[in-house]
């Protein structure tokens, strides 16, 4: 999309975003086909809106310029007799458009412009020379804004495009012709228009009398125009019906059905003021039309499946209904985000289908219902439940040491699916561990959202005054804080809930790349939500309030928390007592929980509720504040409801508030807020403007905010419509869902996954494989490795065999041949880097294309350059190996990783014998390498045997593959001690391979440890 973006000024004083292109790459977004939009806007006010609803709206901004010399454009509409005029100011920020494509920018599949951007020689000299760059047909809408036209400029433009849109009027002018009569007069002069052009396609658009398309075949279609009950304004109509025209070039309907679903959306966009809607009911009642016709044109093409998304959460206990939220600490927030998530995502026309992957649980302590293996939640969306680790219930800190398993489970599962998700998701940090190593494995984007951080728990919870020795051991934080820098390394994108989120928690992470970062806030259910009727009978919950107060009809501040001391309720008391006229102005209503005796709660809400009796003590505040001792989930919405009705507000005064949950209920209850200006506020306000923020540490201030709150009458009906009418576009788990596809569809960029699962070698005749290590495993006791070559021999061709060494090639084949072995079935060499088929050494070009995503050998050169202890040894590097000789004064890996990431570079760093650094692609290592063949050639990570000796192999050993560490191991190893699929052999060598192969069975039945006792 090129061309203008600007305010539409009307006479009553407000405006509306505009510009054909502009409207046109809206309603595309809406439709679920988001463009790239190429524009320009100044550096002002105007400009910074327009960008903050473009990324609202799921509109990539990449290729908007701000011109610092120029202001943002605006024309001024009038709309006279049902026909709109504009005025259209000159030497705007749209006339100054810079070109210059990006590697990163997509191919398009159309280009679409309207001849009104060509108007200043920099935009069109800047279209033309995109116009070079894009092989696919060009959709021409002709805008003939006088004086802001040429004949030779809409030639050119009509010249050079395959589609063009006009309207009855325009076609007359361009075909130097009176304007027609008929419509069969519009069809011949539409004809003659096409033909001079050499178009393939002209539509003309005809108000009262329809539309017209006409081919070069010589065909033409026309449809009546459709009667609208209430027009509110026709602003932007023909730049809907473009929009449908390009999504339907795009889909390749078929021209009639082209014709009829652009004339049915701009009538309907005629019912909204402007001519960008954001009432999502628009798009989604046509997507759902158009898919109930297939046969009359997929909203999908064939070669473009639907999204499938991979969502992991693996810990807590999950299921579709019946929640069980608040069981413990692992089944809360999360478990209703990521159920609800996938329900909505499953609703999006460009979704196909969407795998909510957890633990599955074999537990008499919890229900059933955790043991099924899948769970529907809604069409197309799925709960899957895998085994690993335990059968029974573990809390999520117990988890680490057995999501490698998940990892080999995910991979198979994906396998017998037969078809690649085109996104893996990572919920919290353990899923975004396995959630990374598996998108590095299938090579498809990876979404990570960690809910709450480890850096930020763990600086709370010693600023609590908690010690690192009673932390570590509990909450396992350091693992978890590394999981969350493996996510946030791998991640394409990371979701998050505010802006506050992003800039005070992922901020502190050596891999937080702001450009990765989204803000899309979850949704909310607000079904239960809505202003007080008339009819609305009083509630039960109205009584426990009322028996606190004197004058119980004042206005109503009503406090909704937990009863946590960052919820500062006693500074709320503080703020009410000692500002003047506030409390004989309004009520104030305390809801901090549920209790039954005070003294039998915890500390931390004994001492808030002790705050509050003292306060309302100290200040003499009986009769004026309520403070009731139980309320039902049913009642919250009813607290709401009495707030709106006696014309009060919601005060969240909390010393810090992540997100805001009870911000957005309000909203949808019509009850204006005074909020905390630290944290989600903040956003939530921006969207819904329902409400103002305010230093809470300021009490003064915090009183008189709220005193002026009630008392503004005007502004307090203006927040109150404002809440209930915004609310649901920007926290509907619909508009969740709506945003989350636009950024999943900017990450993919038009691609799927390109991995294909394999054929073509010994491989897939193979049932079992044994991979092994070269040196210090095969190497070391000559005869030992005779016994076990001879049991390779005897097993026959359903046994492969595998090498993996940290070696290249060429060394790893000479050593080989020295042994007087074979060439394995399978060589993985070069630290994982490398992988060889068979006698031929056929190299594996999928792997490569895999590994080299984001490897930058050059920059890690440099980064490591001055580093004490390290050799680079050239001799024995790589393209995709880097490797360095170590000293005793070499820093440890955490230090070099954290250098690599600080210059924004993905490479694992692997120690060999503990001589050698072995620097490589972050998507590579023996153990990576080993999970991908398995994928590809379909073998279960049970049937894999592992042999190793060295910390190059600990990858390799650990999952659900079968590993054998042998006698003569290096330290390294003794982390997987306790790995209950890794057995630890008494003998050294080749030998230590025999003896695993006879304790696992491996050439016969496969026998595995069980893993409840392990």
């Amino acid at each position: 999309m090129y061309g203008e973006v600007l305010y539409d000024h009307y006479p009553d004083g407000s405006k509306a975003l505009g510009g054909a292109p502009f409207n046109v790459a809206w309603h595309l977004c809406g439709l679920g086909l988001p463009p790239f939009f190429i524009s320009a806007v100044g550096d002002d006010d105007d400009g910074r809106r327009i960008l903050d609803q473009m990324e609202g709206w799921g509109l990539s901004v990449e290729g908007v310029h701000v011109d610092r010399r120029h202001s943002t454009g605006r024309v001024e509409v009038s709309d006279e007799s049902g026909s709109p005029s504009f005025s259209i100011p000159a030497d705007q920020s749209w006339d100054h458009i810079r070109v210059e494509p990006q590697p990163a920018w997509p191919a398009p599949s159309l280009l679409y412009h309207g001849t009104l951007a060509l108007r200043s020689e920099e935009a069109a000299e800047s279209f033309t020379r995109l116009r070079r760059t894009v092989e696919g047909p060009v959709l021409v809408d002709v805008n003939l804004r006088d004086p802001w036209w040429t004949r030779t400029t809409v030639d050119e433009a009509l010249d050079g495009a395959d589609w063009a849109k006009v309207s009855v009027e325009e076609l007359a002018v361009v075909a130097d012709a009176e304007p027609p009569g008929s419509v069969a007069e519009v069809e011949t002069m539409a004809l003659r228009v096409l033909e001079r052009h050499r178009l393939s396609r002209l539509l003309v658009t005809s108000g009262g009398d329809g539309a017209v398309l006409v081919n070069e075949a010589g065909e033409a279609f026309r449809v009546p125009a459709i009667e609208v009950p209430e027009i509110v304004d026709t602003v932007g109509a023909g730049d809907a019906f473009c929009a449908v025209v390009a999504l339907g070039i795009v889909r390749e309907w078929d021209d009639e059905v082209i014709l009829e679903r652009a004339n049915e959306f701009a009538a309907d966009v005629c019912r909204f003021r402007g001519a960008t809607v954001t009432d999502l009911s628009l798009y989604d009642s046509h997507l759902r039309h158009w898919a109930e016709l297939p046969w009359r044109g997929a909203v999908h093409t064939e070669n473009e499946p639907g999204l499938r998304v991979l969502s992991l959460s693996v810990h807590g206990l999950v299921r579709a209904a019946d929640m069980e939220l608040g069981r413990d600490a692992d089944t809360g927030g999360q478990v209703a985000y990521v159920v609800e998530q996938a329900r909505a995502l499953a609703e999006h026309p460009a979704v196909e289908q969407v795998d909510l992957v957890t633990r599955q649980v074999f537990d008499r302590n919890v229900d059933d219902s955790y043991a099924q293996a899948s769970e529907d939640i809604a069409p197309g969306a799925r709960i899957v439940r895998l085994p690993f680790g335990p059968r029974r219930y573990l809390h999520k800190e117990r988890l680490w040491p057995f999501l490698d398993t998940l990892l080999d489970q995910l991979l198979h599962y994906v396998r017998s699916s037969g078809r690649l998700p085109d996104v893996i998701h990572g919920h919290y940090a353990d899923a975004g561990y396995v959630g990374a190593q598996l998108s590095k494995l299938l090579g498809v984007p990876f979404i990570f959202t960690g809910h709450s951080l480890g850096r930020v728990k763990r600086e709370r919870l010693l600023a609590d005054g908690a010690s690192e020795d009673v932390l570590e051991p509990r909450y396992r934080l350091t693992r978890r804080i590394e999981a969350e820098e493996q996510a946030l390394e791998a991640a394409d994108l990371v979701i998050a809930s505010t802006r506050q989120e992003v800039t005070a928690q992922y901020e502190g992470y050596g891999h937080y790349f702001p450009q990765r970062m989204a803000v899309i806030p979850p949704g909310v259910n607000l079904t239960r939500f809505a202003p007080p009727s008339r009819f609305w009978p009083e509630p039960p919950i109205r009584r426990a309030v009322e028996r606190f107060l004197r004058d119980p009809d004042k206005p109503m501040v009503l406090v909704l928390a937990r009863a946590d001391e960052r919820k500062n309720f006693e500074g709320v008391l503080e703020a009410y007592a000692r500002t003047p006229g506030l409390r004989e102005a309004a009520n104030l209503v305390l809801v901090a929980g549920n209790r039954d005796d005070i003294q039998d709660m915890s500390p931390a809400p004994r001492r808030v509720l002790n705050g509050i009796l003292l306060a309302v003590d100290r200040y003499d505040l009986y009769g004026s504040v309520a403070y009731p001792k139980r309320h039902g989930l049913g009642d919250v919405p009813d607290l709401y409801r009495m707030a709106a009705r006696s014309r009060g507000v919601l005060v969240n005064a909390a010393l810090t508030e992540p997100f805001g949950l009870t911000l957005i209920e309000a909203a949808a209850s019509g009850l204006p807020v005074v909020v905390t200006d630290d944290g989600g506020p903040r956003d939530i306000l921006e969207a819904c403007e329902h409400g103002v923020l305010v230093d809470v540490l300021d009490t003064k201030a915090l009183g008189r905010t709220i005193l002026e709150a009630i008392s503004d009458e005007s502004r307090w009906a203006r927040w109150a419509k404002n809440g209930v009418s915004r609310v649901h576009e920007s926290f509907s788990w619909r508009s969740h869902a709506r945003r989350y596809v636009a950024a999943v569809e900017d990450v993919l960029s038009g691609r799927r996954p390109g991995i294909s699962f394999g054929s073509g070698t010994r491989l897939p005749h193979v049932d079992r494989l044994l991979v092994t290590d070269v040196d210090n495993t095969l190497t070391g006791d000559q005869a030992a490795l005779a016994a076990l070559v001879a049991r390779l021999e005897d097993a026959g061709d359903r046994v492969g065999f595998a090498v993996a060494t940290g070696r290249a090639l060429d060394p790893a084949l000479a050593v080989l041949k020295s042994l007087g072995l074979r060439t394995p079935d399978l060589l993985i060499t070069a630290s994982g880097t490398e992988v060889h088929y068979g006698s031929r050494l056929m190299r594996d070009r999928s792997w490569e294309r895999q590994i080299r995503h984001r490897w930058q050998p050059d920059g890690v050169r440099e980064a490591l350059a001055d580093q004490p202890g390290l050799s680079f040894d050239p001799e024995d590097s790589t393209p995709y190996r880097l490797r360095y000789r170590l000293q005793a004064d070499a820093p440890d890996l955490g230090a070099l990783h954290a250098r690599l990431r600080q210059a924004g570079l993905l490479a694992t760093l692997l120690v060999d014998h503990a001589r050698y650094l072995d620097v490589i692609p972050g998507r590579a290592s023996p153990g990576m390498a080993v999970r991908f063949l398995a994928f590809k050639w379909d073998l279960p990570p049970h049937r894999i045997l592992v042999a190793g000796d060295s910390g190059n192999d600990a990858d390799m050993l650990s999952g659900d593959t079968l590993g054998v560490v042998v006698a003569n191991h290096t330290d390294e190893l003794e982390a997987l001690r306790d790995h209950p699929r890794v057995y630890f052999s008494p003998h050294p060598h080749a030998a230590g391979v025999v003896d695993g192969i006879e304790y696992y069975d491996f050439f016969e039945a496969i026998r595995t440890r069980d893993e409840e006792t392990g």
